[in-house]
């Protein structure tokens, strides 16, 4: 029976276990349930929201929007006002929408910035270069989303005021990953329309039969007609390709295959313009068409990995089968016979299995076994071909990406640093996130003298590194990766260095030996201990290397990163600590290189290091629980994980020691409840004997 006394003993546990939402939900609810007994609670939800107060830092706690919109944009200046209007009007107000301008030379950049001063909804990221495809602008816009669930309009495309109600209500009803409308409607460009009805729109998933039935359908790779949780699209590290045809076909295959359920609405809600000048038919025109190859082979990758290609192989062949063709259509004839030999190339490759007539039909399985022929005709030259289109061309040997924010004391140092490295082979991808000062301009200028900078503009700041940099990862093109923070600066050498390294040893991540730390006016060289492995047993003990949360001072393989959707968390002072973690124990090979490149600034007023000191320093200990869910996503295991939260715990001392006097007894009660709550993942006999002591003492006293 729940009486008072039990409701109050459950809603106290809350408060000691330092989960101050779940007590105060409870002692709200405790105060609907009994109002004559109200008053008892009063001081119990003050102290609530005294302790919720302290660890934000006195902020308000923002309610995240129902659903996050993303708009791509490219020259669309003739239709992006129809669209936005039309998302602004929605009968569901609490969204926002995220524009990408993906390099426009039109006037679109300029009335998406008009569109955010009228509506405080939106936010507008700004990329310098054209990405050329719609899946680098749709990454990015995920990396800044905040959304409970995401939507997908495109630029030249408009919705129904009542679609995202319509949707968000389904999900929210049905706990669904993934709601769908039962159709769309197409615009063409002779001013007609069609009703297009979809088929296969909702799945229980419950067996394997049901969710296989969502694959049935032509349209199962449209996105724009959708809703997806943003938490399930994060968990499963969904994203589109960045190609320039299919990019939307990882996306949709991965996020049907992973759902819990999908449900639909019955309703008509998207207006689909059809083959406008300038979209993704025209790149099918040229050598962009050869992009579906890349497009699918991170399908098959993914499921290979899996050990799910015998379950779906025959949905994805069927598919390319109908894109190869559909392609063809709009492809120049003197590109076609290569189309078809990187065709047969790719059917060869992932040839696991006969075809089932009765699951992909008579004539794609005639079309099928015409290019198995001529792959068995020509086996080499069809390799060949596939090959080095997968391979791509032209890129930069290393994407080197800085996050940007109020810091024009020091970014055209550091920027400088970067431009003047003897590898002249480098992308640098400055991300301005809504500074206020004049950060932009120093960027702006040095992106004119330089034709490596791409530079990527938010008109509102994110309020941490991480989320800048992934939005820097989805734009990122080079071979490898490597991070710059804005107040600091590179030897000449640095990535010349690095890269030399990766190439000659074929390693995934590279990290130089020592770097240079500058503190008040004293400057010191520090060793790192790196701990380099080329053996998956050796893995678990990179992670004891010295300052191993440091990102800067390496390069990451861009396919590792990419490929298992390894990004920042949104997690306070643990970002680097998770992407470095999750990049070694993906990794296969790393190696280090002597020299001490980095130049880091310490301290400094606003870093992290310097908030820690305040009550900032208590989202650290809070933190444990999106790092749990953070690593347990990558399906590492609870051993690996204990070894992990090692560093994590150790730091929570490394925090108390800087904090301020009067709120370090505070910090310890904290801290206390968090390791006792965190037991099973934590093994004590990992620590060092000192701090063995120190935590045995914290929990007896």
């Amino acid at each position: 029976m729940f009486d008072e006394k039990s409701s109050m003993k459950l809603a106290n546990q809350y408060y000691v276990n330092g989960q101050y939402n779940k007590a105060l939900e409870k002692y709200f609810e405790f105060n609907v349930r009994y109002p004559r007994l109200s008053h008892i609670t009063t001081l119990n939800i003050s102290m609530c929201k005294k302790k919720l107060n302290i660890l934000k830092g006195g902020a308000a706690d923002q309610k995240r929007p129902r659903i996050s919109v993303i708009v791509p944009c490219h020259n669309v200046e003739a239709y992006i006002e129809k669209c936005v209007s039309s998302i602004g009007s929605q009968t569901l107000k609490d969204i926002e929408i995220i524009l990408v301008d993906d390099g426009s030379t039109d006037n679109t950049r300029n009335m998406l910035e008009g569109f955010a001063k009228d509506d405080k909804r939106i936010i507008v990221i700004s990329n310098s270069k054209a990405s050329g495809n719609s899946g680098t602008p749709r990454n990015q816009a995920l990396a800044r989303a905040t959304g409970e669930y995401i939507a997908f309009v495109d630029a030249d495309d408009w919705i129904d005021e009542g679609m995202l109600n319509s949707l968000y209500l389904k999900a929210q009803n049905e706990n669904a990953d993934i709601a769908s409308c039962n159709g769309f409607i197409r615009e063409k460009s002779d001013g007609t329309a069609e009703i297009v009805e979809t088929k296969y729109n909702e799945s229980t998933c419950r067996t394997q039969e049901d969710r296989n039935n969502l694959f049935l359908s032509a349209h199962f790779p449209i996105v724009w007609f959708r809703i997806y949780k943003r938490e399930f699209v994060v968990k499963n590290k969904i994203r589109f390709a960045e190609t320039r045809t299919s990019a939307d076909v990882p996306f949709a295959f991965k996020a049907l295959m992973s759902a819990n359920k999908v449900v639909s609405v019955d309703g008509k809600f998207y207006h689909y313009l059809f083959d406008r000048p300038g979209s993704t038919i025209d790149r099918r025109k040229g050598e962009g068409a050869f992009d579906l190859f890349r497009s699918y082979e991170t399908i098959m990758s993914g499921l290979t990995e899996a050990g799910a290609l015998h379950q779906y192989f025959q949905y994805v062949i069927k598919k390319i089968l109908g894109d190869f063709e559909y392609n063809s259509r709009f492809l120049r004839d003197d590109l076609k016979d290569r189309f078809k030999l990187c065709m047969a190339g790719f059917i060869g490759k992932y040839h696991v299995a006969d075809l089932s007539k009765e699951m992909v039909g008579e004539y794609w399985l005639k079309r099928h076994n015409d290019h198995i022929r001529t792959y068995e005709q020509q086996i080499e030259a069809s390799k060949q071909e596939l090959a080095t289109v997968l391979n791509g061309g032209g890129r930069a040997d290393i994407s080197v990406i800085v996050p940007a924010h109020n810091v024009e004391g020091s970014i055209d140092k550091c920027l400088k640093s970067i431009a003047d490295q003897t590898n002249k082979n480098i992308e640098i991808i400055v991300i301005n996130d809504g500074s206020e000062d004049g950060t932009s301009g120093f960027i702006n200028r040095f992106a004119c003298a330089d034709n490596r900078v791409v530079v990527i503009d938010c008109n509102r700041s994110s309020g941490a590194p991480g989320v800048a940099r992934n939005i820097g990862l989805a734009k990122a093109t080079g071979k490898y990766i490597g991070f710059v923070d804005s107040d600091d600066w590179v030897e000449e050498k640095m990535f010349d260095s690095l890269f030399a390294a990766a190439k000659e040893f074929d390693l995934d991540i590279v990290s130089s030996s020592h770097f240079t730390r500058h503190e008040d006016g004293n400057v010191r060289v520090f060793g790192i201990n790196y701990k380099q492995f080329n053996d998956e047993k050796d893995r678990l003990a990179s992670l004891e290397s010295g300052f191993f949360s440091n990102i800067w001072n390496r390069i990451y393989r861009a396919s590792l990163i990419k490929g298992c959707g390894i990004f920042f968390p949104s997690v306070y002072v643990a970002e680097d600590l998770c992407f470095s973690t999750a990049a070694h124990l993906l990794s296969s090979k790393t190696g280090v290189v002597n020299g001490a490149f980095y130049h880091y600034i310490y301290n400094r007023p606003n870093s992290t290091t310097h908030i820690r000191t305040g009550t900032r320093g208590f989202d650290i200990i809070h933190c444990l629980d999106k790092m749990l869910d953070y690593f347990s996503s990558y399906g590492f295991s609870d051993g690996e994980i204990k070894k992990i939260f090692v560093n994590k715990i150790r730091s929570l001392w490394y925090t108390h020691d800087r904090l301020d006097e009067n709120l370090r007894g505070e910090f310890l009660d904290q801290m206390k409840n968090k390791l006792i709550e965190f037991g099973r993942h934590i093994d004590f006999a990992l620590f060092p004997v000192r701090d063995q002591a120190r935590i045995r003492g914290l929990l007896e006293g």
